[in-house]
């Protein structure tokens, strides 16, 4: 008797049968290709412990900054007052924040 056959398939135990009628099923069959990359998953963001938390740090520093205030530049600029060297991005000035730049001296001095 065919496992297929109505016959086996009434006087066979529920569990079997269910199992032959899985393998009938819709389910997505596992192929053989390469695995497809997860489009879930997370950038890899290499790990920067030296960095300047503000974008003005480079001009200030050049403007004497790092020997001006000491305490502040060292915990906002390490970057720019060479207290540490970046090793995921490079330090680059941007002259468009020169307003920044004066604002903020203002308002040390």
């Amino acid at each position: 008797m065919a496992l297929s056959s109505p016959a086996y398939q009434e006087s066979a135990p529920a569990s079997l049968v269910i199992l032959r009628n899985m393998e009938r099923s819709t389910y997505p069959q596992l192929s053989a290709s390469a695995p497809q990359e997860d489009p879930y998953k997370e950038p890899v963001i290499p790990d920067e412990s030296c960095f300047n938390q503000n974008p003005c740090c480079a001009t200030w520093a050049e403007n004497g900054g790092c020997q001006r205030d000491i305490v502040r530049m060292t915990l906002v600029c390490p970057a720019s007052c060479q207290l540490c060297t970046p090793r995921a991005y490079k330090l680059q000035d941007d002259s468009s924040r020169e307003r920044a730049v004066v604002n903020w001296e203002i308002a040390v001095d």
